[in-house]
């Protein structure tokens, strides 16, 4: 939720300033890898390639499809070993199916929702 912290001098009309961050501050509770960056990237009949993540694929030149697969091999530290680790996603439109070393383990529907997945 964000809030709105309207001030004033006088009685005078100001406009409305957000008083919240725009990301939510977490403590460092936990260890963190981004996985933002440089992704491999197939649009469905479309021939692949790379896109950065986070992106809006579908604003790329030559978009023609609503589906798409992105792709990336990630080293999970020696210090996770044994560990429950979670993957989150800050929002996917409309439909992700996530896949660990080719198994799926997770579908999500939604606009723009975020989501995890342990």
């Amino acid at each position: 939720m964000l809030m709105w912290l309207a001030t004033s001098a006088g009685g005078a009309e100001t406009s409305l300033k957000p008083w919240a961050p725009e990301r939510p501050f977490r403590p460092p509770l936990r260890e963190e890898l981004s996985l933002n960056g440089t992704w491999a990237f197939t649009p469905k009949g479309g021939k692949p390639g790379v896109i950065p993540v986070p992106e809006y694929w579908d604003a790329a030149p030559g978009y023609e499809t609503d589906v798409g697969t992105y792709e990336r091999t990630v080293t999970v530290p020696a210090s996770w070993q044994g560990k429950v680790i979670r993957l989150e996603f800050e929002g996917v439109l409309h439909l992700a199916d996530v896949s660990v070393n080719g198994i799926q383990v997770h579908s999500h529907i939604g606009g723009w929702i975020p989501f995890s997945v342990d």
